[in-house]
């Protein structure tokens, strides 16, 4: 218990120190309301938590329904989460390469593009291949937007990323 407590002092003291050297250099300290466009930032990222919880939850809710519309068994369905999986997959090996080299605010458009091409491409109930397709450029989305949100929230405080994180799940339980 001892171990643990230092361990928290020790984290507590060395961002008094980044603080301090912060506001001796003259550069202000970033917070949930400086600059003032933070508030939206974390409100954006919730809203995307909670939207993103949505479509990754409602998958397993409907596996009835798209084994009897397209024809096929549980194995074949799983697909879907496969598609999503590898889209994470790619995103966490070349991830950071894309931040480099378009920019974050780039990356999250380009996110948040790739999700919406999924949900448009998933409401149109076409052919089942493409389905899977859509599913891995969701999880290119998301997996984008989430690495994103991940680096920006704590920064301001670990209660925002838990929010965050919060709200996803509070989308995945009421997705469905």
């Amino acid at each position: 218990p001892n171990t643990q407590l230092s361990h928290v002092n020790n984290e507590c003291n060395s961002r008094i120190d980044e603080a301090t050297e912060q506001l001796e250099s003259g550069k202000p300290i970033m917070t949930f309301r400086n600059p003032p466009r933070n508030l939206y930032r974390v409100i954006s990222a919730c809203c995307w938590g909670l939207g993103a919880g949505m479509t990754d939850g409602v998958v397993g809710s409907l596996l009835p329904f798209i084994e009897a519309y397209y024809g096929i068994n549980y194995a074949i369905v799983s697909l879907l989460w496969l598609g999503n999986a590898l889209g994470y997959i790619l995103i966490g090996l070349v991830g950071h390469h894309i931040d480099v080299k378009i920019g974050k605010w780039k990356s999250l458009i380009f996110g948040a593009i790739c999700h919406i091409a999924m949900s448009a491409i998933l409401v149109s109930g076409t052919k089942y291949p493409v389905m899977v397709v859509a599913m891995f450029f969701g999880g290119v989305g998301c997996a984008l937007n989430l690495g994103n949100f991940n680096t920006f929230l704590p920064s301001l405080g670990a209660k925002y990323s838990g929010t965050y994180h919060g709200c996803y799940g509070v989308g995945a339980c009421a997705g469905p």
